[in-house]
C-alpha cells in the first residue's frame, strides 16, 4: 500500500512534467510554434526545461515568420519580372 502511494506520488511529480514536455515537443514538431509551457513548477529543473522550451518556440516562431516574409518578397519580385 505504501509502495503504491510512493509510486503514484513519483508519477505525479516526476513523470507528469516529462510527459507534458514530450507532448508539447510533439506539437512543435508538427508546426505549432505558438506552444508555451507554464514555468511555475516548484522543481527547478522542470521550470528551467520549460523556460528553455518556451525560448526555443519563440525563436522557431520568429524564424518561421522570417522565412515566410522572405518567401513572399521573393514571390512578389518574380511577379514583377
Amino acid at each position: 500500500m505504501i509502495a503504491g502511494l510512493i509510486t503514484a506520488l513519483l508519477n505525479r511529480k516526476v513523470l507528469e512534467p516529462i510527459t507534458k514536455l514530450s507532448e508539447a515537443m510533439k506539437d512543435v514538431s508538427q508546426g505549432d510554434f505558438d506552444k508555451q509551457l507554464e514555468t511555475s513548477s516548484r522543481i527547478a529543473e522542470v521550470a528551467q526545461s520549460y523556460n528553455s522550451f518556451n525560448v526555443m518556440t519563440k525563436e522557431l516562431r520568429a524564424t518561421h515568420i522570417l522565412q515566410m516574409d522572405l518567401f513572399l518578397m521573393f514571390h512578389m519580385n518574380l511577379k514583377h519580372l
